[in-house]
């Protein structure tokens, strides 16, 4: 095949590359609030399956922004409602309406929530008295007046519309929250401020109160201020307490059970509310046990003060006071008692709570089996057990303790929440939804019960109803900054910026150690064009990755870090840091093999790291390698099924859409156009995307031109909560001309053309998770490939011979070749990962076996037909794999690995004349690699690597890893095509060391070094003469060696500057070799020399860049790239070059990054050059001054 064209790339990749960011789950709010994590991320615990009675149950409240009407959302204890006008107090219901001119009050060791008509939620205390006020006649603005007790007050949405009385003043509401409280004695009056401002009025003044200040009045006093020093303190009436007593360990008296059999059976069946409820009226303690009892239940509705006043008449010792006094120490994250060895199973149960709390999780869930094997009926620990179990992912276990405490404790919210979470992770939406409405019923209190039926919501595209169940769980548990992330993340998903900028930075307040509001915050700053402050909150969130182990193991924070890492990734590409980027994405890789975000982003950095020409495929093995295990890998919705475009550059919360579309259209002054789309979306547990993509490249030079047509539909199928199927069927078609780099543009072949077609391409792929960090990965796939090529052939050899004895040797001009070939492959692969907390392997083998029909028709001027051939050889690969991580501790990783193929290929069907002879080879190719932290942000990488190559495109469809440490180990070829062509069964040998540092202040710098290798041999076909006349009419064959070698180094920096500006510089210098020798033609034979190749080239690659992004949108790009370039054995000499290419872009993106329009001026000065393709470049610098303009939309 003469050289300008090689068969193309699979299906081949964008032309530019867009950031998708994962799809986030609520799977860290399910775990920070008692939950297991899986259950929003995707897994499920088999054998829980909606029951007949949930299918057919009524549908779960929502909360409608068209319902104007005030009503009771929660309720616990004794609540009465007085309507307007009356003075009779009668029992409140849930749901019930309430009009201006109602009271609402409730008991002692009572609380409630009420939703008011302009959505503002009132959380009340025990004791409160408050009454809906109907609006002023003035301004229309909604009121109510607390009488006596504590509130708490959250509104996001008009809080300016909102007024407050109290018996001393009253209080313009401006986007706030806050705590209330009225003396019932006199009316002293405090207002404690967590969030936004108050107008407070009083004795005809008014008193501005901001968020972090509190406020008193007394009577016939003004308002003093001062600072909240502990808001956890003010609001631990709201609190939330889980039951850690077991009755048996109570050592209650018989008349105790008597009087008290209705609250205890209802605390037995798991239900705290209706525990209290049914006390005896005035019911008193007499037992130490008894005593114990009654503070549980007020830790239940909050009243923490009044529980401690009953633990404090308690001696050390006594049944169940331990537990109670553990347990509250670890939910207010106070210093812990003393540590004694728990004795019962209360004291077991609470001590696993507040070993969480100290991020001892794995001592956590011992702790909860433990009460579960003294106290087997106790189902709080059961369900305890279930909720630890899950939150390591084990769900065989998992299931197994939810169910007996669902047998044991039917009326358990915690429980039937678990049970829902694991059905919507189940996709069984509407179940899972009738199962969070019932533990609403059972435990209004309960925050998570809210959080799910959100999620439901959000599943059902009701986005709104969504984002307020999730204010209503805020206001439910202020204290938990977690809430308020995913509170944020709601707003920011409704466009609502700056309300959910407020949510993040109280979520930040509230809980500084926790990462979740960081990295929710830097995406959304991402989609609002606040890159600086996106890469800086995603960095401070992995900073602080290890908080989250109270409450994830070891193997699911390395999997956290990676989801980070590769979210990291994408930010800095976006921002401009490349080197930074490509870095990140590595190490995603290497943190959890077994997530396939790291893959994904991986594999777009190699794209973007890629030349848009299907004639340059060096990096298309790892690139397309990690495509398909993230493909794989991905639930589905989660990972990036479209082959072209991203499907998603803005943010999705909670699921992904039912249908969404990604199109890319660029259009340069060359005439050269691309235009891509892709539709995708899931629908239950199947996820899809149809892409395609059509391309016109015009002549950069004669005959360079190519058209491009592709088209293909991607699915992914979840069979069951650990199988998924995935499936892939497409096609393609090229022709064009001469695609062939050249130093000399004059020397390109003007008239070879050809056509190429991919059709069909089907792919079929299985994925099953046996356990965590345990999957099993089978991908099956066939490709046929179709190519025709007409033209002159200048590179057929004639080896002139007399007596039987190869005289001379040359190219001979005056050929022209017709060659049509049909390639079909057929591949098979099984992978197997193993992860735990030290170790990752990573095992396989793949079987290939193929046919390349070709017929190869050459012609020389007036001889007409001088060789006409066929042959149809087979390829067959037979290769096994392991590569084994060891990392015992963070901050190292070890990896070793080994594998062996064995290659039949075909001897020579690219070079006519053709040959039908196979040729063999195989290799055990070891691995190393080395990963060292020896600091904070220094990280020092090496690898070492050897491997075989294939034929055509056969090595890129693999599973088997591509890169160790950061660096590629497996490439399609390293010989630039443009120089030498194909080399089938090449040997491939890759040395690699580098250092990256993140150093403060957003400076990034880093320097590697790599040597890589190519050598083996090909025949290559050649003409001789039958007669003493030197004319070309007899086919034989003849060999070449090729080797290869290139050796380069890299070195950048890069450099934030304050929340716009991004500058860098990045030099990278190369020097290539390659030595051709044909092996069979005599030493002494004329023209040898000429066509023996001794050839080098020496590249260095300066490149600057400063970017400018607006937060509205606006941003602007500079770079400017200097070549410097010298080359050596070449005839005729080839003189170096050395020059500057300045390139200018400005554009626009509209909010969440919908769409944008961007326009550019390429080689500003209109700088000519000539480059010798030996050296291979990461990019093509445009030959002549270009102004292109691109819009990229997403719906």
């Amino acid at each position: 095949m003469p050289p300008g064209v090689v068969r193309s790339g699979l299906m081949a990749f964008p032309i530019t590359p867009s950031a998708t960011l994962r799809i986030v789950s609520a799977a860290a709010l399910i775990a920070a609030s008692g939950l297991p994590l899986a259950a929003a991320e995707g897994a499920a615990t088999p054998g829980l399956s909606p029951t007949p009675a949930a299918a057919t149950a009524a549908p779960a409240t929502a909360l409608s922004s068209t319902n104007l009407q005030s009503q009771i959302l929660e309720l616990a204890g004794t609540v009465q409602v007085a309507p307007a006008g009356s003075t009779e107090w009668v029992a409140a219901r849930l749901s019930q309406p309430l009009k201006p001119g109602d009271h609402v009050r409730t008991g002692i060791d009572s609380r409630a929530t009420l939703l008011l008509s302009d959505r503002s939620i009132l959380r009340l205390n025990q004791s409160t008295l408050v009454e809906i006020q109907p609006p002023t006649q003035s301004i229309s603005r909604k009121r109510f007046r607390l009488r006596a007790g504590k509130l708490f007050f959250l509104n996001r949405e008009k809080p300016s519309d909102v007024e407050f009385e109290t018996p001393l003043a009253t209080g313009a509401i401006r986007g706030t929250e806050f705590l209330l409280e009225v003396d019932a004695a006199d009316g002293t009056t405090k207002l404690a401020l967590l969030d936004g401002e108050v107008d407070l009025r009083a004795n005809g003044q008014v008193t501005r109160v901001e968020g972090g200040e509190q406020a008193l009045l007394k009577p016939g006093g003004s308002v003093a201020k001062s600072p909240v020093l502990q808001a956890v303190n003010l609001i631990q009436w709201v609190l939330y307490y889980p039951g850690v007593l077991n009755l048996e360990d109570l050592h209650l008296t018989p008349a105790e059970r008597a009087a008290w059999k209705d609250s205890f059976d209802a605390y037995e069946a798991g239900d705290l509310p209706g525990a209290l409820r049914s006390l005896p009226p005035g019911a008193a303690a007499g037992s130490e046990g008894a005593h114990a009892y009654l503070a549980s239940l007020r830790l239940a509705v909050g009243q923490v003060e009044e529980a401690n006043t009953l633990l404090a008449g308690l001696p050390v010792g006594s049944p169940g006071a331990n537990a109670l006094r553990e347990l509250v120490a670890a939910v207010k994250t106070q210093t812990p008692p003393p540590e004694a060895s728990p004795g019962t199973a209360s004291e077991w149960l609470a001590r696993s709570y507040r070993l969480q709390s100290a991020s001892r999780l794995e001592e956590s869930l011992t702790a909860a089996r433990q009460a579960v094997r003294l106290a087997p009926g106790f189902g709080f620990a059961w369900v305890r057990v279930a909720e630890l179990e899950f939150g390591f992912e084990h769900l065989g276990k998992s299931r197994e303790a939810l169910l007996e405490g669902r047998r044991l404790s039917p009326r358990n919210a915690h429980a039937v929440a678990l049970e829902g979470f694991t059905l919507l992770a189940n996709h069984h939406t509407t179940e899972a939804r009738l199962r969070f409405e019932e533990a609403r019923r059972m435990d209004g209190a309960f925050a998570m019960a809210w959080v799910g039926q959100a999620l439901c919501l959000e599943r059902e595209g009701a986005t709104s109803q969504a984002r307020q169940l999730l204010e209503v769980a805020a206001a439910l548990e202020p204290q938990r900054g977690i809430l308020r992330s995913y509170l944020g993340k709601a707003w920011s998903q409704l466009r609502e910026d700056a309300l959910a900028d407020r949510e993040f930075g109280l979520a930040k307040q509230l809980d500084p150690a926790d990462p979740t509001a960081w990295l929710y915050s830097a995406l959304a700053h991402q989609q609002t064009h606040r890159l600086n402050t996106a890469v800086r909150d995603l960095e401070e969130s992995i900073e602080k990755n290890e908080n989250r182990s109270l409450f994830r193991s070891r193997l699911l924070l390395d999997r956290d870090r990676s989801i980070r890492s590769a979210d990291l990734s994408t930010i800095y590409e976006a921002v401009g840091l490349r080197d930074a980027s490509v870095r990140t994405s590595s190490r995603s890789v290497q943190e959890d093999y077994s997530s396939f975000s790291g893959h994904l982003f991986l594999s777009q950095s190699f794209q973007a790291g890629s030349i848009p020409n299907p004639f340059d495929l060096r990096l298309e093995t790892p690139r397309q390698s990690e495509l398909l295990v993230a493909n794989l890998l991905a639930p589905p919705g989660g990972g990036n099924l479209s082959l072209l475009l991203s499907q998603q550059d803005h943010l999705q919360y909670f699921d992904p859409r039912s249908i969404g579309a990604s199109s890319f259209t660029e259009y340069r002054s060359t005439g050269d156009f691309s235009e891509s789309a892709t539709l995708f979306g899931q629908v239950q547990g199947l996820s899809y995307a149809v892409d395609g993509q059509y391309s016109l490249l015009n002549d950069r030079r004669p005959n360079n031109d190519l058209r491009s047509l592709s088209a293909s539909t991607q699915v992914k199928q979840e069979l069951t909560p650990s199988d998924s199927l995935y499936l892939q069927a497409g096609y393609s078609r090229n022709d064009g001309g001469d695609l062939g780099r050249y130093y000399d543009p004059a020397s390109a072949n003007t008239l070879l053309r050809f056509k190429e077609a991919q059709e069909p391409n089907v792919s079929l792929g299985f994925h099953h998770e046996w356990a965590p960090g345990s999957h099993t990965l089978l991908y099956a796939t066939r490709i046929q490939d179709r190519l025709t090529l007409t033209g002159p052939d200048p590179n057929a050899l004639f080896l002139h011979q007399a007596a039987g004895t190869i005289t001379s040797a040359a190219h001979d001009p005056f050929f022209s070749l017709t060659l049509h070939s049909e390639y079909t492959l057929h591949s098979i692969e099984l992978q197997q990962i193993w992860e735990s907390e030290h170790h990752t392997l990573v095992a396989g083998g793949r079987y290939q076996q193929g046919s390349a029909e070709t017929e190869a028709e050459m012609t020389r001027g007036l001889q007409g037909v001088v060789s006409s051939d066929s042959t149809s050889p087979d390829l067959e690969r037979l290769n096994g794999y392991a590569f084994y991580t060891w990392h015992p501790v963070e901050s190292l990783h070890l990896t070793a690995g080994l594998s062996y193929d064995d290659l039949t290929f075909p001897r020579n069907v690219d070079l006519p004349p053709i040959s039908t002879a196979q040729d063999h080879a195989s290799r055990l190719s070891p691995k190393l690699g080395l990963t060292l932290r020896p600091w904070k942000d220094g990280y020092l990488r090496a690898a070492f690597s050897r491997s075989l190559g294939g034929l055509y495109f056969d090595d890129s469809v693999r599973l088997e890893p591509t890169q160790i440490a950061g660096f590629v180990t497996s490439y399609r070829s390293l010989i630039p095509e443009s120089s030498a062509g194909l080399l089938a069964g090449a040997d491939f040998e890759t040395w690699g060391v580098g250092f990256d540092q993140k150093f403060p202040h957003g400076t990034y710098a880093g320097i590697s070094a790599e040597l890589l290798k190519s050598d083996g041999q090909r025949s290559a076909g050649a003409y001789t003469n039958s007669t003493f006349l030197a004319i070309p009419d007899s086919a034989t064959q003849t060999w070449q060696s090729l080797d290869y070698e290139e050796r380069s180094l890299t070195a950048y920096v890069s450099q934030l500057l304050g929340e716009e500006w991004a500058t860098g510089a990045r030099y990278h210098l190369s020097k290539a070799s390659l030595e051709g020798r044909f092996l069979s033609i005599p030493a002494g034979a004329a023209g040898l020399a000429s066509l023996n190749q001794d050839e080098q080239a020496v590249l260095g690659e300066l490149k600057l860049f400063l970017i400018w992004n607006h937060p509205s949108g606006f941003f602007a790009e500079w770079d400017s790239d200097w070549y410097r370039q010298s080359n050596r054995g070449y005839t005729p000499d080839r003189p170096g070059d050395s020059f500057w290419h300045h390139n200018l872009h400005l554009g626009y993106r509209l909010p969440h990054r919908r769409a944008e329009i961007r326009v550019g001026l390429l080689n500003l000065a209109d700088q000519d050059y000539r480059m010798n393709p030996l050296n291979w470049m990461a990019t093509d610098p445009a030959p002549r001054r270009t102004i292109y303009t691109s819009l990229r939309i997403n719906f």
